[in-house]
């Protein structure tokens, strides 16, 4: 019973930051960038967006082990963006 509480309320959490990057992304919409690498970012973080938001919905929907599938692409996704961030 207490993990079942932990799990719901992470995915509470998660939620409400799924929330805030989409709110962020469509306030970015229409803006122009000078190149590639200050484009990097905001694709990233789009990639987040979408692979957070299937995570939710599998999780919600009792799909646990295909939710799973989505967390190592999004920790790649974070990982390569520090790299990138740290190479300017």
């Amino acid at each position: 019973m207490n993990t079942n509480k932990a799990e719901l309320t992470s995915l509470q959490l998660l939620r409400d930051m799924q929330a805030e990057l989409r709110d962020a992304l469509n306030a970015l919409g229409g803006r122009q960038a000078d190149g590639l690498l200050q484009h990097y970012p905001f694709y990233s973080a789009a990639f987040i967006n979408r692979a957070v938001e299937g995570y939710i919905y599998l999780r919600e929907s009792g799909r646990f082990n295909a939710s799973k599938l989505l967390v190592r692409p999004a920790l790649e996704k974070i990982q390569k963006g520090s790299g990138c961030k740290y190479y300017n």
